[in-house]
């Protein structure tokens, strides 16, 4: 069975270049097959996506710009795990209030993905969500998120989009192909607690 497995080499040292609000940088030396290697990453807390699906099989999407590729990019409701003590499930709770206005009464897992493994130690996971209503939220969107937009598309056309190079970010593109794919090969999705590999 191909499966990742934790572990393999050992940080001798150690070192945070740049520390960030949010994100971080490390300078490390890492003992490996014996070899000493210099390598630097970005630290990250992980994030989730949500696919919300609703009883008309139309995803919910937003749109909203994004600074660092300066573009105005679709994507699946999404957030960090920047909150102490809240797990990958409740932010992913959060983030569906916060950003559309939406509960969710079935949550599942579709995918856990390393945003790039090489440098950066971001993990997220997109979960599933349906039986969608109505959710009060206190939530003040401020900067790129008081100006995004929140609609719903046939998750064929999502499909489309993503398979014609239309949608730039990874989360969705994988959300939207874990769930094609587990529809073609007739599978559930997983468990919303389904533990990581790593």
């Amino acid at each position: 069975m191909i499966t990742d497995s934790p572990g393999g080499g050992e940080i001798r040292s150690r070192t945070r270049v740049y520390e960030g609000r949010l994100f971080h940088f490390d300078d490390a030396t890492v003992a490996y097959e014996g070899e000493e290697l210099n390598r630097q990453w970005v630290v990250h807390p992980g994030s989730v996506s949500v696919l919300a699906l609703d009883e008309q099989d139309r995803v919910v999407v937003l749109q909203q710009y994004r600074a660092p590729v300066d573009a105005h990019c679709w994507e699946l409701p999404a957030g960090c795990l920047d909150v102490p003590g809240e797990d990958g499930l409740a932010t992913a709770k959060r983030e569906l209030a916060e950003e559309t206005d939406l509960t969710a009464a079935e949550w599942s897992t579709l995918v856990d993905a390393s945003a790039t493994s090489g440098s950066s130690d971001e993990i997220f996971r997109v979960y599933l969500a349906t039986g969608l209503a109505p959710a009060a939220s206190n939530y003040e969107r401020t900067g790129e998120e008081a100006h995004m937009t929140v609609t719903r598309v046939p998750f064929a056309d999502l499909l489309d989009a993503v398979l014609n190079l239309r949608v730039l970010d990874g989360a969705t593109q994988l959300g939207v192909l874990a769930l094609d794919a587990r529809r073609r090969r007739g599978l559930s999705p997983l468990p919303a607690e389904a533990p990581r590999v790593i």
